[in-house]
């Protein structure tokens, strides 16, 4: 029994690996041959389904982008696995294509696609580019911002944002630049945060929403007052220690019970992006953030009531990988991380070694019985 333990212990040593090993895995364990990346249980994955997101995909090929695995190269430096192949390329295109000739447009999937493109740099053809181009025209309000379809009048702060970035990934300048800087600050509100529109009350992810723009613009002057926008933030950290579960992490609202991963990205990242942003203990926020991977699958995942152990997704484990960086702490994702991997050449040796023990107990009983005899 000593023996099998040693034995088993030193596997388990030897299948150690680093956070971010296992996160990579994850992502590679959700992409869809040349379709794109799932953001749910790749084991729930249909064939027969349409279960790809784009958002994920965009993520995933980010990650797998900054970690330089994209391809997988031989020994002889022979590309064997492209995970960035011509077919991926050409069929996210082509459902960019398919959507724009037949009239559904949506603003959102048209930027994870063409970031996904962008991730692989793949260009993309100058007629879509000037057909997402006009579309996005059909959407811009004349007083500034963009609405999340042409059948809308009303633009909020999240679409004009995801409108701009679009811009910003086809090269093309923007359009109505004082009228959206004007429409970002009737957003404001004197608890430092920013609604959806001027009408809407401050929320953690619109007040997020509102920096990125100023970022994207170059202008972080069109915050109305950058220190109280950071205090509007930081007033969701948990900084109760005797809460467990959630000190370090960001609330997504003043009424939710858990911090999540998502909020706790969105805050990090605009505090950051601000000029004189402060946040409150990078480093506990850190420790936070990497306590949430699940390494039975290698992401990471929120807690939750109810939880037992449920399944990360790409999504989240972009959020998690995307702060501990801009913390300053991607150096803990090279942490070597010794999680026990029980699979099948684990049984082979376990059962060779019950069947070693059982064969001398045999052995044991008959050489007992010729020297009784």
């Amino acid at each position: 029994m000593l023996v099998l333990i040693i034995t088993l212990s030193i596997t388990g040593v030897a299948y150690a690996k680093t956070r971010n090993t296992y996160l990579n895995d994850f992502m590679l364990d959700h992409l869809v041959e040349d379709k794109g990346f799932t953001n749910s249980n790749r084991e729930d994955y249909r064939e027969d389904s349409d279960d790809i997101s784009y958002e994920a995909t965009a993520y995933a090929l980010e990650i797998l982008k900054d970690n330089d695995l994209l391809e997988e190269r031989d020994w002889f430096g022979k590309v064997t696995t492209s995970y960035n192949s011509s077919d991926l390329q050409e069929r996210l295109e082509d459902v960019l294509q398919s959507r724009y000739q037949s009239g559904y447009q949506d603003i959102y999937e048209t930027y994870f696609i063409l970031k996904s493109l962008n991730n692989m740099d793949y260009e993309l053809s100058s007629t879509l580019a000037v057909q997402i181009q006009y579309y996005l025209g059909s959407t811009l309000q004349a007083t500034g911002g963009y609405s999340g379809s042409d059948s809308s009048t009303s633009p909020n702060i999240i679409s004009t944002y995801f409108s701009l970035a679009i811009y910003d990934l086809l090269d093309i300048a923007y359009p109505a630049l004082v009228a959206h800087k004007s429409f970002v600050r009737s957003c404001y509100h004197f608890d430092g945060g920013y609604g959806g529109d001027a009408s809407s009350s401050s929320t953690l992810t619109t007040t997020y929403y509102a920096v990125l723009i100023a970022d994207l613009l170059e202008d972080l002057d069109l915050l109305y007052d950058e220190r109280k926008t950071n205090k509007y933030i930081n007033s969701f950290y948990v900084g109760d220690e005797n809460d467990e579960d959630n000190y370090g992490g960001f609330l997504p609202d003043m009424d939710a019970e858990h911090a999540l991963i998502s909020s706790t990205y969105y805050s990090v990242k605009a505090i950051t992006l601000m000029d004189d942003g402060d946040q409150e203990d990078k480093k506990k926020t850190a420790e936070w953030l990497l306590n949430r991977q699940n390494f039975q699958d290698g992401g990471f995942v929120d807690m939750s009531d109810g939880y037992e152990q449920r399944f990360s997704s790409v999504v989240n484990s972009y959020y998690a990988y995307e702060a501990v960086n801009i913390l300053g702490r991607g150096q803990l994702l090279e942490e070597k991380v010794f999680q026990k991997e029980f699979e099948w050449f684990d049984w082979i040796i376990l059962v060779s070694i019950l069947g070693g023990i059982v064969a001398l107990a045999i052995y044991g009983i008959i050489v007992w019985r010729k020297r009784k005899i």
